[in-house]
């Protein structure tokens, strides 16, 4: 989230500023001028873009770290964890959890330690 708030805080500060100053065009700039107002604009876009689609990883993320971890210290490592670092945290989890995994194609998971009713998401 760090990266994604960051770019888009950024070209939006450039989108203001570019079309704060350019209010008056000349006739001699205005292809320059409109060529660098339509890349502006795609890089908000973009930005808008890519913190949406984090925003929605960052979802899964957190789901992972409560189903996947244990209750305590542990699982406010991980929601800490996925909040800040949302992309690594749900790239690892999915290549290295197998309850990451499960999750993320939205099947329940049962643990296979869990034998008595103290399970959390026993069935």
């Amino acid at each position: 989230m760090i990266i994604s708030s960051c770019l888009l805080a950024y070209s939006y500060n450039k989108y203001k500023e570019h079309f704060k100053n350019k209010r008056e065009n000349f006739a001699g700039q205005a292809f320059a001028s409109g060529a660098s107002a339509g890349f502006v604009t795609f890089i908000l876009v973009m930005a808008i873009i890519f913190f949406i689609l984090e925003i929605l990883v960052l979802f899964y993320a957190i789901i992972m770290a409560i189903n996947c971890s244990k209750a305590g210290p542990e699982r406010v490592v991980h929601i800490v964890l996925a909040i800040f670092f949302t992309l690594p945290y749900a790239l690892i989890m999915v290549i290295f959890s197998a309850c990451g995994k499960h999750t993320l194609r939205g099947e329940p998971f049962k643990f296979k330690a869990c034998t008595d009713s103290s399970c959390p998401m026993k069935h």
